[in-house]
């Protein structure tokens, strides 16, 4: 890194370009022998590496389950089970009964130990769910919101999102019925802060009908009650706790396609907010430096530097049912309300996955590799102590006409940045 008050070196417009391009993963930096080895492993340029785990969740599949982190444990819970093969079949005709049945979802719960890599099953939900929504209780019960019918329902009036409970902790061997949210959702997120749950976001259908609601149960009461809305309605997005706040990013919204007969478009989103429970207010934050939804978020804290928020992989949609599927890793830095990018990919571009931190491992579990239906059984491991250095992002929403120039002049006039995240307060 450079002395402070230096500069890089000047580059031209198509060298930035290109760099950027290879950190958002839309471009490999390698060759074609080692762009094959990719897809076990990603080294960056000091030797480090994302790893696929061996035998991974031993054949459970769970794309866009509802998911918890509870110590050393990732509780994943329904979502979608098809492979890729199976996936395309749904698609050759989503009418038939078959296709109908399968695309519910699936009742199983899996429990994988970041401790020993271990994995087990746990009770069966009762409603078989795909999309459903997630949260371990400080006492370590695992909750879940699921809706039957979630993903090729054209209407879902008449379901009501069932609210269930595990009693994790406690070594519990059945889910128990708590109160209902009233009106139908999936693609939401749900996260507990002290002892009340915290449930935003999601859509009332597949493709459309996206929502801001904010609704919070209370365990000791068996009640919901309302929240202040997010500032714009997103489902697929990204969530985590910190310093008993909620913090989120990384969502989609939809938008009526100019052609008669054509579904909705669905529309990847950069926002990022905060949510502060003690005064029930969200406040916009650093948007996320590529725009997509349903990357995995989690805390990161190393010793002795400042914690983080990482977010890995995602998608983009292109739309319904295509887009681009990312490997990234990308951390926001709290206090200085800014995003630094990593050179280091995750090994496969992966999105709907669960996500978890233990003891300087980061574990992506499940997810899909492909669009629309795709789910996979593999475990990510991320070692965050040897990650390099992250750099200023030198990429932003493709939107903005002229954001390299606008983007790149700002990045190289503050740095380098005297508080970074892996630098000594």
């Amino acid at each position: 890194m450079p002395d402070e008050g230096t500069l890089t070196s000047p580059r031209s417009d198509s060298d930035v370009r290109q760099k950027a391009r290879r950190r958002s993963g839309l471009v490999s930096s390698t060759s074609s022998s080692r762009r094959q080895s990719r897809r076990y492993s990603v080294e960056s340029s000091s030797g480090h590496a994302a790893k696929l785990l061996p035998n991974g969740l031993h054949g459970r599949r769970h794309q866009e389950p509802a998911w918890a982190v509870w110590n050393d444990c990732i509780v994943l819970v329904g979502g979608l089970n098809l492979s890729r093969a199976e996936g395309a079949k749904v698609m050759q005709d989503p009418a038939d009964p078959w296709a109908q049945e399968v695309c519910q979802g699936s009742h199983q719960s899996t429990v994988f130990n970041m401790s020993d890599q271990s994995v087990r099953n746990g009770p069966d939900v009762p409603i078989r769910n795909n999309h459903g929504m997630g949260a371990m209780s400080s006492d370590g019960h695992m909750h879940v919101l699921v809706l039957e019918s979630y993903l090729l329902a054209a209407e879902n009036e008449k379901a009501w999102l069932r609210h269930f409970v595990w009693d994790f902790a406690g070594g519990g061997s059945a889910w128990e019925v708590r109160a209902q949210l009233h009106g139908p959702r999936g693609a939401g997120r749900c996260e507990f802060v002290r002892e009340l749950m915290y449930c935003f976001g999601g859509s009332t259908k597949a493709t459309s009908g996206t929502i801001a609601d904010l609704h919070i149960y209370n365990p000791a009461t068996d009640k919901w009650t309302a929240g202040a809305p997010l500032p714009a309605p997103m489902d697929h997005l990204g969530s985590a706790v910190f310093a008993n706040k909620i913090w989120i990013t990384s969502g989609r919204f939809y938008m009526d396609s100019p052609l008669p007969d054509k579904p909705p478009k669905a529309v990847s989103s950069s926002s990022s907010y905060v949510y502060d429970p003690s005064a029930n207010l969200w406040t916009s934050i650093e948007p996320l430096p590529y725009r997509r939804s349903s990357a995995a978020l989690t805390v990161i804290k190393r010793t002795g530097k400042r914690p983080t928020l990482m977010a890995v992989g995602g998608q983009e949609n292109f739309g319904i049912y295509s887009g681009t599927i990312f490997s990234m890793i990308e951390e926001y830095d709290f206090e200085e309300n800014d995003w630094y990018c990593h050179d280091t990919h995750l090994p496969q571009g992966v999105f709907g996955a669960a996500i978890g931190e233990w003891h300087g491992k980061v574990y992506i579990v499940g997810g899909a590799d492909g669009f629309y239906i795709s789910a996979v059984d593999r475990v990510i491991v991320l070692d965050i102590e040897a990650l390099s250095g992250g750099m200023p992002c030198l990429y932003k929403d493709r939107a903005q006409k002229d954001w390299w120039l606008q983007y790149n002049t700002g990045a190289m006039a503050r740095f380098p940045y005297r508080k970074h995240f892996l630098r000594d307060d």
